[in-house]
């Protein structure tokens, strides 16, 4: 099992989260088979977001420019492009 973290800050948490919540069909349909999100307590605008997925395959093309700007386009509170990292459970 791989977990990609994404790190980043967004301009209106709860614009946010109503846009990544709405879009969690079309993360299943990407491999995603478990997902979390943490907020930074000292900065409320920071958060971590976590995706697990079978494979690194799977978890290259979901964080892959092309596949987050389709999972972001319609976001209406970025206020950062991700870091993003991998690790292996």
């Amino acid at each position: 099992m791989i977990r990609v973290f994404l790190r980043h800050e967004v301009v209106d948490y709860d614009t946010w989260r109503r846009h990544y919540d709405s879009f969690d069909a079309e993360r299943r349909e990407m491999g995603v088979v478990s997902d979390a999100v943490f907020r930074n307590q000292e900065d409320e605008h920071e958060i971590t977001v976590t995706h697990d997925f079978p494979s690194m395959a799977e978890a290259e093309r979901f964080v892959s420019p092309r596949t987050l700007r389709r999972a972001t386009k319609a976001d209406p509170a970025p206020a950062s492009d991700p870091s993003v990292w991998f690790a292996e459970l």
